[in-house]
C-alpha cells in the first residue's frame, strides 16, 4: 500500500467516525430541543448544524483523495510504501473499521452506563428525571448498536470503502 492510499484510507475512516459520532451525539439534543420548544429559529439552527456536520464528514469521506493532495500528506517520506506485513488493501481497511467500531463502542457504552446510573439514582430517591436523559440514553444505545454493526460487519464496510472505482494496492 502506498503512502497516498494509506492516508486516503485514514481520512475516509476519520470522516466515517466523525459522521457517526457527531450525528448520533446531536440527535438526542435535537429530540430534546423539539420537545421543549419548536419554532422557526430552532428548525433553522438544527438544519444548519446537520448540514454542516454532514458536509464536513462528506468532505472527509468523498473528498479524501483531494484532501491528501492539497495537504501533501504523502510527501516527505523516505519510502513510498507502507508495509503492514500480511495486511493488504481491504484487510487493512477491515482492521481500521473494526478499531473505529471499538472506539465508538467504548465511548458510547461508558456514557450510557453513567446515564443509567444517574436515572437509577434519581428513581431511588423518588425524583423525576428530565426527559433529556431519556433521549441521550436512546442516542447512546443507537451508537452502541452502530458500533456493534461496524464491528460485526467490518468486511462489508471495508468493501464499500474499497469499491472498484479506486485503485487498490
Amino acid at each position: 500500500m502506498t503512502k497516498k492510499d494509506f492516508f486516503i484510507t485514514v481520512v475516509k475512516l476519520f470522516g466515517l467516525y466523525m459522521l457517526v459520532t457527531f450525528g448520533l451525539m446531536i440527535l438526542p439534543y435535537i429530540a430534546s430541543m423539539f420537545l421543549s420548544y419548536v419554532d422557526g429559529t430552532s428548525v433553522i439552527v438544527t438544519m444548519t448544524i446537520l448540514t454542516f456536520a454532514g458536509g464536513v464528514a462528506g468532505v472527509f469521506i468523498f473528498g479524501a483523495r483531494s484532501f491528501v493532495h492539497v495537504l501533501k500528506l504523502d510527501k516527505g517520506f523516505d519510502d513510498d510504501h507502507v508495509e503492514f506485513g500480511s495486511l493488504r488493501g481491504v484487510g487493512l481497511i477491515q482492521v481500521a473499521v473494526f478499531i473505529v467500531g471499538g472506539l465508538l463502542l467504548i465511548n458510547s457504552l461508558s456514557d450510557a452506563i453513567v446515564i443509567i446510573l444517574r436515572i437509577l439514582d434519581m428513581l431511588s430517591r423518588h425524583l423525576e428525571f428530565p426527559d433529556e436523559l431519556k433521549y441521550y440514553l436512546i442516542g447512546h444505545v443507537i451508537q452502541i448498536g452502530i458500533a456493534f454493526l461496524l464491528m460485526t460487519n467490518y468486511d462489508v464496510v471495508a468493501r464499500w470503502f474499497a469499491r472498484k472505482g479506486e485503485p487498490q494496492p
